[in-house]
C-alpha cells in the first residue's frame, strides 16, 4: 500500500510539472530538461525530484508574491495588483461587482471574478480561466495579463523563471554633470538599446539616434535643451509588434558620445562629452582675464612652466570644437605680460584640451571656473600712487600697465577708505605717502595677499569724502570730492519744542517732533562731511527765542539755518518757503542756496521771502528759516511724518549749506 501511494504521488507531481509549464507556455513553451515526459499507459514512473518553485521577474525585478501562482487547467494564474502594478499600471478594485479594472498608458482591461470574458479596450475577449479570489487575493491568467498590458512574457526553463517586460519611455531630461552632460530616458528596466552617430544629410543637423525595445508614453515628444551642441530631443514610436521607441538627439556639430545603463537598470544614460568652444581675452568682473568658453563644466588643472615661461591649463574630458584657432596674439590689454595663447588637443582617451599661455615673465594667476567654462585672470603689476589737487576734488590715481577692478570698504576711526585690487603686485615694502589736500592725509599701499595676489591701497581721510570711481584706460582712479563744509561751524535749530509744540496738524502731528527729526538728520550729514555742528536743543526742551540766535553769536558760527513746518488757516495751502532778515546781505546768499536745493524735492515752490523774524533779526551771523511744508495741510502732513520724506529734506538742506561756503 505504501509503495502505491508513493507513485501515485510521484506521478501527480509530474503532472503538474507538465501542466504548469504548458500552461505558461500556452504549448509554445519547451518542458524543462532533465524531467522525463509523461505517457498514457500504465508504466511504472520513477520517483521525481523535488521542484523548485516558480520565479516571477517583473521588468528585471522578482517578485515574491504572499499568494504563491496558482495552477488551473493548465493556466498559471498570479495576484493581479502585483504583476500589475510592478509594469506601472494604475489598479482598481470594484468589491460590489467583483470587478477589477487596470489602466496603463493607453491600454485598459476589465476583469470579473468569475467571468470567461475579459474588456481589453472595449474589446470582449475570452478567458481560458476566469479571474479568482484565493487568500484575499485577485488572481488571473498571466500570458493574458501581462500581453493585455503590452508586456512581454518569457519562460527560462533552466531557472523555473516566469519573465514579464513592459518597458516604457516615461520621461527623458538632460542633465549637466561636470565632464559631460548627459541624456537621461526613464524605461523603468533593462530594455534593449542601440545608438548611432548620424552625419547631417543635405540641410539638416547632425544627430544621435536611440532606439529602445519599449513602448513610448511621453506628453512632450519635442523637447528643447539648448545646452552645449545639443539643440533638442524627438521621440516616437516607430512601431507596436514588437514596441521600438526611437530618440534622435540634433547635434550643432558632431560629438563624443557613450551609451550606458544607470546602475539599478531603469534608465538609459546618453552622455555627450563637453567642448571648448573659444578663447579670448575679454573684460570680466574681476578685472581682464583670459575666458576659455566651453559647453559645459569642466575639471581642469593649470601648471607653470619655465624656460621660457608659460602657464599650462588642461581642461579633462574635453574636445575642440569646429574653427578654434590653434594660436592667437594677445590683447592689448594683455601685452604687459602676454606673448600669445596656444589651443590644442593634447590627448584623446581619456580627453583633454591643453591652453598654454605665452608669457614675457613669470606672474601670479588665478583660474576661476563656471558653468560655461573659466575665468584666468594674470597678476599686473602696480606702478605706484599718484593723486591731484582741484577746487572741488582731489583724484587718486593707481597706475598700472592695464585697467584693474577693486572692492572698498570703510573704516571708522580713524576714518580711512580701504582698497583692495585683486590679481595685482607691487614692489616693495609698504609705501607710504603724506597727501594732506583735501579730504586726502595720508595714502598707504603694500602687497595684502599671495596666491591670489591682492594689492592693498588706504587713503586715509580727513572727513567722510565718499569715492567717486573714474573710468581711465589702464590703473583704476577715484574722485574724493572736497567738502565745503569741512572746518565750518553750523548752529542747527529745530524750531518750537518744550511746552510750545508750534503747529498741529489735523492729524495731530505736532511741529516741534518733526522739525528735531530732520535736524537730528542733518546733523549726521553736516558731520560726515567734516562740519562742526552745534545744536540749539536734541530733544524735546524748551529754549528761549531770543537764546537761539544768542547761541549762534556767541559761538561764532559761520552759519545758522532753523528748521520749521508752515501752517494756514485754510487747510489748501502747500509748498515751501525760505526766510531771511533783510539787512543781512550774506543771510540772503544762505537762503538762496537752500532754495535752490530745496527747489528739486518737487514741492509747491512759494519762493525765497524776508521777515523780522527774532532767530533771523538777531543773528550776527548768516542765517536762514525753512518752512519745509504746510502742517495744516493733509497731504503734506503725511509727508512731514514720512521718515523718508525727513531725510530727502536733510538731504537738501545740508546740499543748501555746502552751496553757501563753496568759493
Amino acid at each position: 500500500m505504501r509503495t502505491a501511494h508513493r507513485l501515485r504521488l510521484a506521478a501527480a507531481l509530474l503532472l503538474s510539472l507538465a501542466l504548469a509549464v504548458d500552461g505558461l507556455g500556452l504549448s509554445s513553451l519547451p518542458c524543462p530538461s532533465g524531467l522525463p515526459a509523461l505517457s498514457g499507459g500504465r508504466g511504472r514512473a520513477e520517483a521525481a525530484p523535488a521542484v523548485p518553485p516558480i520565479r516571477l521577474v517583473v521588468n528585471g525585478r522578482e517578485l515574491s508574491p504572499d499568494t504563491p501562482p496558482l495552477l488551473v487547467e493548465g493556466r498559471v494564474l498570479v495576484p493581479v495588483r502585483l504583476i500589475s502594478e510592478a509594469l506601472g499600471a494604475q489598479v482598481a478594485w470594484v468589491a460590489a461587482e467583483g470587478r477589477v479594472e487596470l489602466s496603463l498608458g493607453d491600454r485598459s482591461v476589465l476583469l470579473t471574478v468569475g467571468r470567461d470574458r475579459a474588456m481589453v479596450n472595449g474589446v470582449e475577449v475570452p478567458l481560458d480561466v476566469p479571474a479568482r479570489v484565493v487568500g484575499g487575493r485577485t488572481l488571473v491568467p498571466l500570458r493574458f495579463l501581462g500581453e493585455s498590458l503590452g508586456a512581454q512574457v518569457r519562460w527560462e526553463a533552466e531557472t523555473r523563471t516566469v519573465r514579464v517586460d513592459c518597458f516604457r519611455v516615461t520621461a527623458i531630461r538632460w542633465e549637466r554633470a561636470v565632464g559631460r552632460g548627459r541624456l537621461v530616458v526613464e524605461v523603468g528596466g533593462p530594455a534593449t538599446f542601440r545608438v548611432a552617430a548620424v552625419g547631417p544629410p543635405e540641410g539638416t543637423w547632425p544627430r544621435l539616434v536611440l532606439d529602445l525595445d519599449a513602448s513610448l508614453s511621453l506628453a512632450q515628444t519635442v523637447i528643447p535643451i539648448q545646452d552645449g551642441d545639443v539643440m533638442q530631443v524627438r521621440a516616437g514610436l516607430m512601431s507596436t509588434a514588437p514596441d521600438l521607441t526611437r530618440v534622435i538627439v540634433d547635434l550643432q556639430e558632431p560629438v563624443r558620445y557613450w551609451a550606458s545603463r544607470s546602475p539599478d537598470g531603469r534608465e538609459v544614460w546618453l552622455e555627450i562629452g563637453y567642448k571648448v568652444t573659444r578663447v579670448a581675452w575679454e573684460p570680466r568682473p574681476g578685472g581682464q582675464a583670459l575666458v576659455i568658453y566651453t559647453t559645459g563644466p569642466l575639471e581642469w588643472q593649470a601648471a607653470e612652466l619655465l624656460d621660457p615661461p608659460r602657464l599650462a591649463i588642461d581642461l579633462e574630458g574635453a574636445t575642440l570644437a569646429q574653427g578654434v584657432p590653434a594660436s592667437s596674439k594677445p590683447a592689448a590689454e594683455a601685452a604687459d605680460v602676454l606673448l600669445g595663447v596656444r589651443t590644442g588637443q593634447f590627448r584623446t582617451d581619456p580627453d583633454a584640451v591643453r591652453v598654454v599661455l605665452d608669457l614675457r615673465r613669470p606672474t601670479g594667476y588665478r583660474v576661476l571656473a563656471w558653468s560655461g567654462g573659466l575665468e584666468v585672470f594674470l597678476s599686473a603689476e602696480v606702478a605706484g600712487v599718484s593723486w591731484e589737487a582741484r577746487p572741488d576734488r582731489v583724484r587718486v590715481v593707481v597706475a598700472a600697465p592695464r585697467p584693474l577692478v577693486c572692492s572698498t570698504l570703510l573704516l571708522e576711526d580713524p576714518l580711512r577708505l580701504v582698497i583692495d585690487i585683486p590679481h595685482a603686485t607691487v614692489e616693495g615694502g609698504p609705501l607710504t605717502w603724506e597727501v594732506n589736500r583735501g579730504p586726502l592725509k595720508k595714502v598707504v599701499m603694500a602687497q595684502f595677499q599671495r596666491n591670489p595676489d591682492v594689492v592693498r591701497v588706504v587713503l586715509h581721510l580727513a572727513y567722510h569724502a565718499g569715492a567717486i570711481p573714474v573710468e581711465v584706460p589702464s590703473g583704476l582712479a577715484f574722485d574724493l570730492p572736497v567738502s565745503f563744509l569741512y572746518g565750518r561751524r553750523v548752529v542747527i535749530d529745530p524750531g518750537h519744542g518744550g511746552q510750545d509744540p508750534g503747529a498741529i496738524g489735523p492729524a495731530g502731528t505736532r511741529e516741534k517732533e518733526v522739525n528735531l527729526a530732520v535736524c537730528l538728520i542733518l546733523r549726521e550729514l553736516l558731520s560726515s562731511q567734516g562740519a562742526e555742528v552745534i545744536m540749539t536743543r536734541e530733544d524735546d526742551s524748551a529754549v528761549e527765542l531770543a537764546d537761539r540766535p544768542a547761541l549762534a553769536n556767541r559761538v561764532g558760527a559761520d552759519a545758522m539755518l532753523s528748521v520749521h513746518a508752515n501752517a494756514f488757516w485754510i487747510d489748501s495751502r502747500q509748498g515751501f518757503e525760505v526766510y531771511y532778515y533783510a539787512s543781512h546781505g550774506s543771510s540772503r546768499r544762505l537762503a538762496q542756496a537752500i532754495h535752490a536745493e530745496m527747489a528739486a524735492l518737487g514741492l509747491n515752490d512759494r519762493g525765497v521771502r524776508t521777515e523780522r523774524f527774532v532767530v533771523l533779526r538777531e543773528a550776527r551771523v548768516p542765517a536762514a528759516l525753512v518752512e519745509a511744508a504746510f502742517l495744516s495741510n493733509p497731504d503734506e502732513e503725511r509727508l512731514l511724518l514720512d521718515p523718508a520724506f525727513h531725510r530727502r529734506l536733510a538731504e537738501a538742506l545740508a546740499r543748501g549749506l555746502a552751496r553757501f561756503f563753496a568759493p
